[in-house]
C-alpha cells in the first residue's frame, strides 16, 4: 500500500511540472482543498475543533472545452471578463463520541463579477452568507482497536444563502453567481485514512457526492462529486508538508433561470501544502492548487491559480 501511494503522489508531481501554469485553476466558487477533520488526521479524536478558512480564485480566463480562448460571448449573448472570489468559510467539527460525528459549515462570500452584453457593461459587487452545510460522520471502526479508520458521511446542504443578488442598476445577477442556489442539497459520502510504515506519514482519501433534491424558482444546480488523495509527512514537531490530488465532476445545471449550456465539467487539481502547529490547541496552514486538466461544457470562466490560508482550534 505504502509502494502504491507513493507512486500516485509521483505521477501527481511529474503531472505538474509539465502543467502550463497559464492553465484554469479551481473552476468554481469555491477551491476543492479537502480540510476537514479526517483530512487533518483528526477524525477520530473527542476534541472539537473550529476551522477558519479563507480562500482566493480569480478567474478571468475564458475557457471552451479544454482549450484557453479570448473575446468570446456565451450563449446568453454576454463577454464574460472577471470573477474574483474571497470566501471565507467557518466549520465546527463536533464529536458526539469516538464514532460519531457533526460538522456546521457557514461561508462569508465576497464576489466581484464583471461581463460585457451586446448594449453595455454589467457588474456586481456583494459580501453575503452562503448555503450552511450539515454534516454527520460515522466511523465504522473501533478507533482505539485500529491505526486505519474508514467511515461514511451524510448529511445536507441548506438554502441559506440568497438568490436574488441585483447590482446598482437593479439587474439581477444570474443564478450561479448568487451566494445561495436556493436548493436543498443532499450530501452522502465516504473516507478513509492510514499511517504509512514510517510512522512520519499517512494519507487519505474522500469521495463525496451532492445532489439538488428538487428545482427553486427555476433553478437547480449540477450535481457534483468530488474525489480527494491526501498525504500527510511530519517534519518536526510544529512543521508538516501537505499534498493533495483533488478531483471534482459537476453536472448540467437545469432549469428555466439556468444556462445548461455553459456549466458544468471535469477537473484535477494538484494542491501542495504546509501546516505549522502555533501551540497544542492552535495550528495554521495554507495550500497553492494548480490544475493538472480541466474541461468545460460550453464556454465558462476559470483562473490560473487558487490559494487557501486558514487556522484551526482545537479544544
Amino acid at each position: 500500500m505504502q509502494h502504491i501511494i507513493k507512486n500516485i503522489f509521483y505521477a501527481a508531481g511529474l503531472a505538474s511540472l509539465i502543467v502550463n501554469a497559464a492553465q484554469a485553476s479551481c473552476g468554481s466558487a469555491f477551491c476543492s482543498i479537502n480540510t476537514g477533520a479526517e483530512a487533518q488526521g483528526d477524525g477520530h479524536d473527542l476534541q472539537k475543533h473550529l476551522d477558519l478558512r479563507y480562500e482566493f480564485i480569480d478567474q478571468s480566463q475564458q475557457r471552451r472545452g479544454r482549450n484557453e480562448v479570448s473575446g468570446e460571448f456565451n450563449s446568453d449573448d454576454e463577454l464574460e471578463k472577471r470573477t474574483i472570489n474571497r470566501n471565507l468559510i467557518a466549520t465546527l467539527d463536533y464529536p458526539v463520541n469516538t464514532r460519531w460525528a457533526w460538522s456546521f459549515q457557514l461561508p462569508l462570500i465576497s464576489r466581484d463579477h464583471t461581463h460585457d452584453t451586446l448594449l453595455e457593461p454589467e457588474s456586481w459587487q456583494f459580501t453575503e452568507i452562503g448555503d450552511v452545510r450539515v454534516t454527520g460522520r460515522y466511523l465504522l471502526n473501533e478507533p482505539r482497536r485500529s491505526t486505519m479508520n474508514s467511515g461514511v458521511k451524510f448529511g445536507l446542504k441548506l438554502p441559506t444563502g440568497s438568490f436574488e443578488i441585483t447590482n446598482s442598476e437593479g439587474a439581477e445577477a444570474e443564478r450561479s453567481l448568487q451566494p445561495g442556489t436556493g436548493t436543498t442539497d443532499l450530501l452522502l459520502g465516504a473516507f478513509y485514512t492510514q499511517p504509512l510504515a514510517s510512522g512520519q506519514s499517512s494519507w487519505f482519501a474522500e469521495g463525496l457526492w451532492q445532489k439538488p433534491l428538487a428545482e427553486h424558482q427555476h433553478y437547480r444546480p449540477g450535481q457534483r462529486f468530488t474525489i480527494d488523495l491526501g498525504l500527510r509527512h511530519t517534519l518536526n514537531d510544529r512543521l508538516r508538508v501537505l499534498l493533495q490530488l483533488n478531483g471534482l465532476w459537476r453536472g448540467l445545471e437545469q432549469g428555466e433561470a439556468a444556462n445548461p449550456t455553459d456549466s458544468g465539467g471535469t477537473f484535477v487539481y494538484l494542491s501542495p501544502g504546509l501546516s505549522y502547529s502555533l501551540a497544542g490547541y492552535l495550528e495554521v496552514y495554507g495550500f497553492f492548487q494548480q490544475p493538472l486538466y480541466q474541461r468545460v461544457n460550453g464556454l465558462q470562466l476559470t483562473a490560473d491559480w487558487s490559494a487557501a490560508l486558514g487556522v484551526t482550534y482545537r479544544f
